[in-house]
């Protein structure tokens, strides 16, 4: 086999001639001497006429072979560097591509091997990283798991109230708080019962049961149209009396005013109360008007009228054998008694301005008598009265005390059966939030719990102060008696006829 320029002999394996560099061309390629047909690589006869092959056995490594049964050439990188100079050509369509040839390596490889062997191994590079990444948030979630198995093994259900009166009712339906939780071993839900006067029906209550009695106002009325029908009624309007001074919260010079009044409307079948003042309610009995209040902060403004609809109270069991209830929500927001004057060079601030008790001697005190006149009877139909038992009540050196409604005293709010923490440090369940009509009476409200300050009978640390839980549930002792920025929970007892 001569080069068809030069004439120069080739090796059968020969691309191009050793002499003048001419690309061998196919008609180049081995061919068998008697016949001219083209011959394999490894080919020892001649497949047309079956003459023996008397060139040199070619390696396959080396070899431009024609494939019979494609329509492109084959190439195999060489085992060897010949040191073969390769000119920079490109194959024609249907031959071999020699731009991508290695150095290296003679030849070089085909190009689309080397694509194929980098596109397996980026298969294995992205696959190990997935399953990295897998691994990685499997154990994370294992880490999680382990986490909150430990944290619950340290805080409950112990650390947990004995029951499972879910909280958001304990403290206002629209309850946000991010840490509310219920938990019970009896895992079962509390209903609400509806008791009426006449009722006779004998049913089991267990501690954080909730009971539907007596209507008060609570909600807010928003509707535009039902405001608008409300306030074309005839309406009659009454005065609250709410005390305001001179701005000495303690001189004995605060007395009722007429800055604050309401009206009672009965409206296609329910009742609403509105409300509107001229001016603002401080936040203690002695301070002018234009002192300071909650009521704007929470919403309301003066010359404005404000309705509210009339809704069952919800009252949560404290004790189901004894039918001790308690009121869900704060109804309202009162001071402990309304007048106070302190003596100078005491510690001695008297509840009336004939000096014959403290400000905080619950007998005497103007909310237990708004508890058994204004709100027993703004609350209770005559046949719902005649299911509220007369309770006794210890009150320290007043003895006991024979009322229908009542503030719990400081050892029954650490009183476990009603169940509340032991401890008088923050707890969950002893926590309360304000109807809107109590946050329109002028409630201080906690911006990040929605909780508020309510009310106890006991005394305080000073003639002053009376006890008190505070809006995150722990319970003190200092809060001023002539304060109207706190919350009433009233408490009863059912009869036995429940």
């Amino acid at each position: 086999m001569n080069c068809k320029k030069c004439g120069s002999p080739l090796k059968p394996d020969s691309v191009f001639c050793s002499n003048c560099g001419t690309k061998v061309e196919a008609d180049n390629i081995l061919k068998c001497s008697q016949c001219g047909s083209p011959l394999k690589s490894d080919s020892a006869f001649c497949g047309e006429c079956g003459a023996k092959v008397e060139s040199n056995k070619i390696e396959e490594e080396n070899a431009i072979v024609i494939d019979n049964n494609d329509d492109f050439w084959t190439y195999t990188e060489p085992l060897i560097n010949e040191g073969v100079p390769v000119p920079e050509q490109t194959g024609a369509a249907g031959s071999p591509s020699f731009d991508n040839l290695s150095n290296n390596t003679g030849y070089g490889s085909n190009n689309a091997s080397n694509n194929s062997v980098r596109s397996k191994s980026s298969d294995n590079r992205t696959a190990k990283i997935v399953l990295a990444l897998l691994s990685g948030l499997l154990a994370l979630i294992i880490l999680y798991t382990l986490f909150n198995v430990f944290i619950f093994t340290l805080t409950g259900p112990d650390f947990m109230p004995d029951y499972k009166e879910k909280l958001n009712k304990a403290i206002g339906k629209d309850n946000n708080y991010s840490e509310s939780y219920i938990d019970s071993e009896n895992d079962n839900d509390s209903e609400i019962y509806t008791f009426t006067g006449s009722d006779k029906s004998n049913r089991t209550l267990r501690v954080g049961d909730i009971i539907e009695y007596g209507t008060y106002p609570q909600s807010r009325v928003t509707d535009y149209n039902l405001i608008s029908a409300l306030n074309s009624q005839n309406l009659t309007w009454n005065s609250y009396l709410y005390y305001s001074g001179t701005g000495d919260d303690i001189d004995g010079n605060m007395k009722p005013n007429d800055y604050m009044r309401y009206c009672d409307v009965n409206y296609k079948g329910n009742k609403y109360r509105g409300v509107t003042f001229t001016e603002y309610r401080p936040i203690r009995t002695g301070y002018r008007t234009d002192d300071d209040s909650n009521q704007d902060d929470n919403g309301y403004y003066t010359d404005n009228v404000y309705w509210f609809i009339y809704e069952p109270i919800k009252w949560r069991v404290l004790d189901p054998s004894k039918r001790i209830v308690m009121s869900e929500m704060l109804l309202n927001s009162l001071a402990f008694n309304n007048y106070v004057y302190y003596v100078d060079g005491t510690e001695i601030t008297y509840g009336d301005s004939a000096h014959s008790f403290y400000s905080n001697n619950y007998a005497k005190s103007s909310l237990r008598l708004w508890l058994n006149n204004n709100f027993y009877n703004l609350a209770f139909t005559d046949s719902e009265k005649s299911g509220i038992a007369s309770s006794k009540i210890e009150d320290g050196d007043n003895g006991v005390l024979n009322d229908k409604i009542y503030l719990l005293s400081y050892s029954d709010t650490l009183n476990t059966s009603y169940g509340f923490s032991s401890y008088s440090s923050e707890n969950r369940m002893r926590m309360a939030k304000g109807t809107d009509y109590a946050c329109c009476q002028g409630l201080w409200v906690d911006d990040e719990t929605g909780c508020s300050y309510w009310r106890l009978r006991t005394n305080g640390q000073k003639v002053f102060f009376t006890c008190d839980v505070k809006y995150d549930g722990s319970v003190h002792d200092d809060y001023r008696t002539f304060s109207t920025a706190c919350g009433v929970r009233p408490v009863m007892q059912l009869n036995n006829a429940f």
